[in-house]
């Protein structure tokens, strides 16, 4: 009996190892039945595996020559997956961060974002919506959209230091809520001014020439966004609006669509949470969330790495595979910028879509990403439209617009050269 268990053990896991990918296969099938994920693609996983099942039940039966060669295609497979998703997994603009850091002696400020908490009560710009994080009011559950209000909020550092700057009555990173603006800013950390200090982000350089309100907020998508607007700019007469759009904000609201609350400002006619009237509750409760999650226990990190690990989430995410994205999601994303387009123009405003690039978008072989189903969306609905990679392309060297010239956030300059933009075009 040990001879058998020991000769056949490599099998035995390899059927548990199938009927679990096929379960789970089978479950996130349905979960994604008529939703906005393609849920064929885990019906042909689910099949995959089960036919993988099926062989390895058979290999039971092989003689042992057979089996020791399979046991050994096996292995090699799986060290070989390892391998890919470890080097997937490398971020190679860290190591070249790190190079300039320790050999080039590059100021750095390495104090951690816990550190800033609590020995500088620094509050985070957390992204919230990735944490979907809400809180319960009277009975009822909120989401909030902002940071705390009134209190000092540090953002990432990339350039060597933490910018920090004091959060308006609501959160926002404006130096008060202006309720007479010119101009509104509707976009995700782009607009909210990573990584650098307030007077030298897009909504800092306007201020020079306009009354500007800043909306923009760290982790945003689409819904979230478009939230932030019905929550807090609405009912005010601008004479522009700017929405802000990059890469990954159709993956964003993807993920926000599977919240309960959010969901309510697609599936509800004027829905909104009121959150102004539980602003002090909404910072308590923020308050307690970061408390927690800075107290939470580094082996809970582990235990994520050795998830991703597992899972090959590096490799799948490089090599882009997984479902892919249903058609309706951009109708999704239309109906929302519409919804804001045609309320600012009823306020008597001009409505403007912002395309931002990232620097895989200036490398040697000049390789741009445009989401062709959101510039039709633009086209088709006469939506004016600035294009900030042709905008940063007139310079010698765009990659010089990004931090160390690595996969960041903009330098000072390159958000200059985005106000820059937006105030030709409103002159």
């Amino acid at each position: 009996m040990k001879n058998y268990l020991k000769n056949n053990l490599i099998f035995w896991l390899a059927i548990f190892f199938s009927s679990y990918i096929s379960y789970h296969a089978f479950k996130k099938y349905f979960y994604y039945k008529d939703k906005l994920i393609d849920e064929n693609f885990y019906l042909v996983i689910f099949f995959l595996f089960c036919f993988f099942f099926i062989l390895n039940i058979l290999f039971l039966f092989f003689s042992k020559k057979n089996k020791i060669f399979i046991f050994k295609s096996y292995f090699l497979i799986f060290i070989s997956a390892i391998f890919i998703e470890f080097f997937c997994s490398i971020k190679f603009d860290n190591i070249k961060l790190n190079y300039l850091i320790f050999f080039q002696n590059l100021e750095f400020d390495k104090r951690s974002g816990k550190e800033l908490f609590e020995k500088y009560n620094l509050y985070p710009s957390f992204p919230v919506s990735t944490a979907n994080f809400t809180f319960i009011h009277n009975n009822k559950k909120y989401y909030p959209l902002s940071n705390i209000s009134n209190s000092k909020v540090f953002l990432p550092n990339e350039e060597g230091f933490y910018p920090i700057y004091q959060s308006d009555k609501y959160g926002f990173n404006n130096q008060s809520f202006e309720t007479n603006p010119d101009i509104i800013l509707i976009g995700d950390s782009f607009v909210e001014g990573c990584c650098v200090e307030s007077s030298k982000n897009i909504a800092g350089n306007l201020l020079r020439n306009y009354k500007v309100l800043n909306l923009g907020k760290i982790g945003n998508g689409p819904l979230v966004e478009y939230a932030t607007y019905i929550e807090y700019a609405k009912d005010i007469e601008a004479k522009y609006v700017f929405w802000f759009f990059f890469d990954n904000d159709i993956q964003d609201l993807y993920r926000e669509l599977n919240s309960e609350i959010l969901s309510k400002y697609v599936n509800i006619d004027n829905y909104y949470q009121n959150l102004k009237q539980v602003n002090n509750i909404k910072d308590i409760e923020l308050n307690k969330f970061y408390y927690k999650k800075f107290n939470k226990a580094r082996s809970s990190n582990y235990i994520n790495s050795f998830e991703r690990l597992i899972k090959l989430t590096s490799s799948r995410e490089k090599f882009k595979f997984g479902p892919k994205n249903e058609p309706k999601i951009y109708d999704i994303f239309e109906d929302l910028i519409l919804k804001v387009k045609n309320n600012v123009e009823k306020n008597k405003g001009e409505f403007y879509f912002v395309y931002l690039p990232s620097i895989h978008w200036f490398n040697n072989f000049n390789w741009k990403s445009y989401d062709k189903d959101i510039l039709n969306i633009i086209q088709k609905n006469n939506i004016k439209y600035i294009d900030v990679y042709d905008i940063f392309k007139k310079n010698k060297n765009p990659k010089k617009l990004f931090p160390f010239q690595l996969d960041r956030h903009y330098t000072s300059e390159g958000y200059k050269i985005i106000a820059d933009s937006i105030l030709i075009e409103i002159r």
